[in-house]
């Protein structure tokens, strides 16, 4: 849907109340806002400045109905204060992969490892918030050709240059989910990674993987850890 032009500087910041005082808003360049709904499910924004630049960007809007044709089906979380979202696009570097933007949950992925480049991902709440420790399960599309499932964890050490011991707590979940997941055929793909935990601080990760065949189903027991959970096609 096409919307009209904006000039740059348009948008404003709105005024704001402090100390019993109002705050007047200032304008914000290169901002647009166009007050358009989002629809169910998937929405893409292209921006352009009509000289041969571009740029886009996928939102998810909370959706009416699963998509038949999606990769991942009948997502189940058995917290009801962590539902779980399939985000059909690819994971990217530096990108966030939980859902919330509370400033708590800021974690991001570093760069990515080749495995996973072009996988998508399964979006939830911090998964290292003991509140919020949720089963997954879901099944792969069983008209697909099959898929890779991976889970990318924290382990509990940190880089050097982050001068962070290792953490025994953390490391004492990633043992188990380890246990886990070999319980269940999954792999380790022999990564080693390095993300960032929710106070940005750089964090080394661990790569399992497991291959799926179309129809099967895949369940993951929860656990108080920062984890993400990555499907990718073929």
């Amino acid at each position: 849907m096409a919307r009209e032009k904006i000039p740059n500087g348009t948008y404003r910041i709105p005024d704001a109340e402090y100390k019993n005082r109002t705050v007047p808003g200032i304008p914000v360049d290169n901002v647009f806002f166009w007050k358009t709904p989002l629809r169910p499910g998937r929405n893409v924004v292209e921006v352009s400045d009509g000289r041969g630049h571009t740029d886009r960007m996928v939102i998810y809007q909370e959706p009416a109905e699963p998509d038949p044709a999606a990769l991942v089906q009948d997502l189940r979380s058995s917290n009801p204060a962590n539902p779980a979202w399939f985000i059909d696009r690819p994971v990217e570097s530096q990108g966030p992969f939980y859902t919330d933007a509370d400033g708590a949950s800021d974690n991001t992925f570093d760069t990515l490892p080749k495995e996973v480049e072009g996988a998508a991902w399964v979006a939830t709440r911090r998964m290292s918030d003991p509140n919020l420790k949720t089963d997954l399960e879901f099944l792969v599309n069983p008209s697909s050709k099959g898929a890779t499932v991976f889970v990318l964890f924290s382990t509990g050490d940190y880089p050097t240059v982050t001068l962070k011991p290792q953490d025994p707590a953390i490391a004492g979940e990633a043992d188990t989910l380890r246990k886990g997941l070999a319980e269940t055929g999954f792999k380790p793909a022999g990564t080693q990674a390095v993300w960032r935990d929710h106070l940005l601080n750089r964090a080394c990760a661990e790569l399992w993987s497991r291959r799926v065949a179309p129809g099967d189903r895949v369940s993951l027991p929860g656990r108080t850890l920062d984890y993400v959970v990555m499907v990718k096609q073929g």
